[in-house]
């Protein structure tokens, strides 16, 4: 039991006061005095529950994640009860948005357990219980889908309430594609007193991996390597993050039936990556032999499991079936041997060491016996390197007795059995932005998480937007806290900062300059605010009205220290976003809209940066303000199906525009898709946004991050490129736009390969010959010959728009021939930007004024970076 009483009594009264505020909703203001009088006795009870319940410290801890983000869940909370059978949208009639998130009702289930849950979930039906809770799917009537609702009643014991919290805080802390989502966290109880349900909202999966094997027993190649492709990217992910999973067995693997994809589950016995990690629970099948020994052990357990899975998929049954832990022990000496007197000397516990030195000494019986050729499906000429003998080696590296010998997980996605899946996607390392010789040095260097967030810090104190000097004192500023969506700019304030918090419970600590905040969403990188349409789809931003300028921007949070690979993206971000200063030009006189001496950048504008911080020890938050843009073309191209053929054209323009510019100094965008360009109202201008992954233009690049749908071929193959993939996916968008749906829709990097051939032809010799990995090439060279549709059939003149007399040369046969010119596998016969603006499709917009002309960055980041270079030899 926990003993710091400090903290105690804070957290309790903390609580009280989340009461006290929860009880106003029903209560007049006249009955304030008695309020107060309840609370204060609350506060006393409070205490005493303190003092007697075994597990309060897990019970506060769980509070506060709650009521950070669920204040509007516990207030007034009105309960009915009824049946599965009878929870359906009539609970739901009459109920506003704001209403179907703080209002509950009770429904009982299959096993006599009772859901109290918000109105917004409905139609409930019992999945199954088990030791941690019980499980039920239900629909989300809000967002409209089905979701998995788990119940934890874990305050009965230490363990259980330990457990608890760690899945919250874990599945809080993930966001991957192989790891199940945590879409929301409530409970209906409005006290601490009260306090003892958790529930955690989740998606619903198909089937669980279990299920999957029992019932199907003829997976291919494909299937089999796909699978555990999906497993090591989760654990690698993890790993990435410096959590251990520790429980990786079928049972706790989701399936989703369309594409087979897998994601872990359950994350109650996962906790960060330690060196030496000595307590451990996992289904003992699928348990590493140090854990059995009781041994230290480290992440790589979790690849042991993954093996364990590969081992049972292939054979058919469990490898390793003990009934108790030493019997345990046996079932894997006797098959893979007795292990080296190295692996027994580390074995801490006397008597467990004296155990298995006093077994008999086992031979291996050899993997090509554990697992001959007959248990593998057949090879065939699709994936010419899914063998057995591949598949077997695999099983022969990661099912090794001493783990200092296993292979760890990121050889284990290299291994030719598993690699043709691996995409290098955001997860994987990225290759930073050279912009300058000295810029080189500075992003190419492995550093420290201290060192990057130094590093940001001198980026964000360089500009003086905040100046500290007019704050009252150093320390951390004191805030006011007034609701998210409030549109009342607080008053009088003693400092600059204020703080809001969002729906999911983060803080926006800002200057008071900005006000009327509004969620938008959050990603990987962060969260924003914004108060714009529904269309818009970008990382958690908000939006805010700026009261110096008059103007709405979007404000984005960024929090990157917990990884070197976060704080990395984001101190590119960061610079890139100073360095990029698009030139302004002037629209055409001859364009559709008629406008004249309208000036528009065609790069999203870094408006300010900020953070509320005020040393580096306490450096923790990076706030960037930015345009606001009315919509992401993403949606606004799935709201608005029909374009003429001068809107069109001037949409491909201006993103066209935009990478000459970016070309000019020296930089590639590299992750062009819809849902990273932002579309202003006025005349559909188009702005490019996130250069989170931008990078300097280089004759050899070899590391690409891009939505999979819009990456060129080169990039799917692994080989070298240059900024002509920028080209191929302005195509993409491009056919996109005429069809009305994606071009090249792969579920994976080589099946997206193979939609692009089905549709374009197979590629030249030459071509195949310049791909460096032999896997890839062999990949490739045994796939059918395929025969190019032709760009006629691609995009009939019947999917173009009319051609009006205005704009004579914007014709379908225009169009097509500026496609067949983007859209070619070969990046060395693929147009170049410039030639494509040069284009008579796109031509008519670009006028080569002075405005459009290349602005070189400026040359302060040179001086910064010899500045940074003599201030670290120092």
């Amino acid at each position: 039991m926990y003993t710091s009483n400090g903290n105690v009594l804070d957290l309790v009264y903390a609580s009280a006061e989340y009461a006290k505020s929860c009880n106003s909703h029903h209560h007049l203001a006249s009955q304030q005095n008695d309020l107060d009088q309840h609370s204060s006795k609350l506060l006393v009870t409070l205490i005493i529950f303190v003092l007697r319940i075994l597990p309060f410290h897990f019970s506060c801890k769980f509070l506060q994640e709650i009521m950070a983000g669920n204040s509007n869940n516990c207030a007034n909370a009105t309960t009915t009860s009824t049946t599965v059978g009878s929870a359906s949208s009539q609970a739901t009639e009459g109920l506003d948005n704001s209403e179907l998130i703080r209002k509950f009702y009770s429904v009982k289930v299959q096993n006599d357990s009772t859901f109290t849950i918000p109105t917004r979930y409905i139609n409930l039906n019992f999945i199954g219980n088990g030791s941690e809770g019980t499980v039920c799917s239900a629909t989300d009537s809000l967002k409209n889908q089905q979701v998995a609702i788990k119940k934890l009643t874990p305050f009965h014991h230490n363990e259980s309430a330990k457990r608890a919290y760690r899945e919250l805080k874990l599945l809080r802390s993930v966001d991957h594609r192989n790891v199940i989502e945590l879409l929301d966290v409530f409970t209906p109880q409005s006290s601490l007193q009260e306090f003892k349900d958790i529930y955690l909202i989740m998606e619903l999966m198909d089937f669980d991996l279990a299920l999957v094997l029992d019932q199907k027993k003829d997976l291919d190649h494909s299937q089999i390597s796909y699978f555990i492709y999906q497993i090591l990217s989760a654990v690698r992910y993890l790993n990435s993050i410096g959590i251990c999973h520790r429980d990786i067995k079928p049972a706790n693997i989701g399936v989703m039936g369309q594409g087979c994809n897998l994601k872990l589950l359950d994350f109650g016995t996962a906790r960060l990556v330690s060196p030496l990690m000595t307590e451990y629970l996992v289904t003992r099948y699928y348990r590493a032999p140090e854990v059995v020994l009781e041994m230290d052990y480290n992440e790589k357990v979790d690849v042991w499991s993954t093996g364990c899975i590969l081992g049972e998929i292939i054979r058919g049954s469990f490898l390793f079936p003990g009934q108790n832990q030493l019997d345990q022990w046996v079932k894997i000496i006797e098959k893979l041997g007795t292990p080296n007197p190295d692996f027994i000397e580390r074995i801490p516990h006397r008597y467990t060491k004296l155990y298995v030195e006093s077994r008999q000494s086992y031979k291996s019986w050899g993997f090509d016996t554990l697992f001959p050729d007959n248990c593998f499906p057949k090879t065939g000429l699709k994936y010419p390197m899914l063998t057995a003998g591949n598949g077997r080696d695999l099983l022969s590296k990661m099912l090794v007795i001493d783990p200092k010998q296993r292979i760890s997980v990121e050889e284990a996605l290299k291994h030719p059995y598993i690699s043709l899946w691996d995409e290098n996607t955001e997860a994987d390392k990225i290759i930073p932005p050279n912009l300058s010789v000295h810029a080189v040095d500075e992003l190419d260097q492995e550093r420290s998480v201290h060192l990057w967030k130094e590093m940001i810090w001198v980026e964000i104190r360089h500009e003086n937007v905040i100046d500290v000097s007019t704050s009252a004192s150093s320390a951390t500023p004191q805030v006011d806290v007034v609701s998210l969506n409030s549109k009342i700019v607080p008053k009088v304030p003693s400092v600059r900062f204020y703080s809001m918090k969002d729906q999911s419970g983060s803080i926006f600590t800002i200057p008071m300059r900005y006000y009327n905040l509004k969620l938008i969403g959050i990603g990987s990188q962060g969260k924003v605010c914004k108060a714009f349409s529904k269309f818009f789809k970008i990382p958690w931003s908000i939006s805010a009205t700026d009261s110096l300028t008059h103007q709405q921007v979007a404000i984005k949070k960024l929090s990157p220290f917990h990884n070197k690979e976060s704080a990395k993206r984001v101190y590119r971000e960061l610079k890139l976003l100073r360095l990029v200063n698009h030139a302004n030009f002037k629209i055409s006189p001859k364009n559709f809209f008629n406008l004249k001496n309208l000036i528009f950048p065609k790069v999203i504008k870094l408006l300010d940066v900020f953070t509320p911080q005020f040393s580096l020890q306490h450096f923790e938050d990076i706030y960037l303000v930015k345009e606001l843009m009315d919509f992401g073309l993403e949606g606004f191209l799935a709201h608005k199906k029909e374009f003429n053929h001068s809107q069109i054209s001037y949409f491909i323009y201006q993103i066209l525009s935009a990478v000459k510019y970016l070309k000019s100094i020296g930089i590639q965008h590299l992750d062009i898709k819809p849902s990273n360009i932002g579309v202003m109202r006025l005349i559909y201008t188009l702005k490019l946004i996130d250069v989170g992954t931008a990078s300097v233009a280089d004759p050899m690049i070899t590391k690409h991050v891009v939505k999979r749908y819009y990456t060129a071929p080169e990039v799917l193959l692994q080989m070298e490129y240059n900024e002509k993939v920028d080209i191929w996916s302005i195509g993409c968008i491009f056919g996109e736009i005429i069809k009305g749906f994606v071009l090249f829709p792969g579920d994976y990097r080589l099946d997206q390969y193979n939609k692009i051939t089905e549709k374009l032809g197979s590629p030249s010799q030459h071509f195949i010959d310049k791909i460096p990995k032999p896997i890839m090439k062999t990949y490739v060279e045994n796939q059918p010959h395929c025969e190019s549709w032709g760009f006629e059939r691609l995009f009939s003149d019947l999917r173009f728009p009319g051609t009006t007399l205005q704009y004579p040369t914007l014709t379908a046969g225009n169009g097509r021939d500026l496609l067949s010119k983007m859209l070619v596998i070969d990046p060395e016969h693929r147009i170049c930007v410039e030639e494509a603006l040069k284009h008579p499709y796109i031509s008519l917009w670009d006028e080569n004024t002075e405005a459009n002309a290349t602005v070189q960055p400026n040359s302060t980041i040179d001086a910064v970076d010899e500045h940074e270079q003599e201030r670290r030899c120092r």
